[in-house]
């Protein structure tokens, strides 16, 4: 398997970053087709369109104020992390201050392994060296899965909206029901 890279979001990416927008991120949930990674930066979501978001998104990558990171492999955009911090996420529970994140992991162990704090520190700390101290996760959680479609995409927007206490939306896609209760039971 090739390598991923990951980069933080810039003006230079603006193509194809916004090329995996349309085409890539949300092939699996047309439902979420508006969302441009705009849910938390905006008090309206709810009443914006797509079009907006999309601008809105593509204004802000223009002018380098866009917080992301993004995932490279094989020269293609393959993934989208907004990471910024959590003054900037308008629904996030927690702390509101520009020098903490708001990331928080699920991490399925292999059978082999066993949960632990040694081992959730172990990963924060590993993401910390790796991509910054500004992104390490504000919680590691162990899960015994992760909700994914038929096809293997991990849906991601099931496991923020489960976290944050909201109604998951549409899950007709889903492969693996029960791993919805696994993100609620997750320590």
């Amino acid at each position: 398997m090739s390598e991923v890279a990951i980069r933080p979001v810039s003006p230079d990416q603006h193509d194809a970053v916004m090329h995996y927008f349309d085409m890539v991120a949300y092939a699996d949930n047309p439902n979420w087709s508006r969302c441009f990674c705009c849910e938390r930066i905006v008090d309206d979501y709810e009443s914006r369109t797509k079009e907006q978001n999309r601008t809105l998104r593509s204004t802000l990558i223009k002018s380098a104020t866009a917080n992301g990171l993004v995932a490279y492999r094989l020269g293609r955009v393959v993934g989208w992390c907004h990471a910024a911090p959590k003054s900037e996420l308008l629904s996030v529970p927690g702390e509101r201050s520009a020098d903490v994140g708001a990331i928080v992991c699920f991490v399925v162990l292999r059978p082999s392994h066993h949960a632990s704090e040694p081992l959730r520190n172990q990963l924060s700390d590993l993401v910390a060296r790796q991509m910054g101290k500004a992104l390490k996760p504000e919680r590691v959680l162990f899960t015994r899965d992760l909700p994914k479609t038929r096809s293997a995409k991990i849906m991601r927007r099931v496991i923020r909206a489960t976290y944050m206490g909201k109604e998951p939306g549409d899950l007709s896609s889903l492969e693996n029901p029960t791993a919805v209760r696994a993100i609620t039971e997750a320590s």
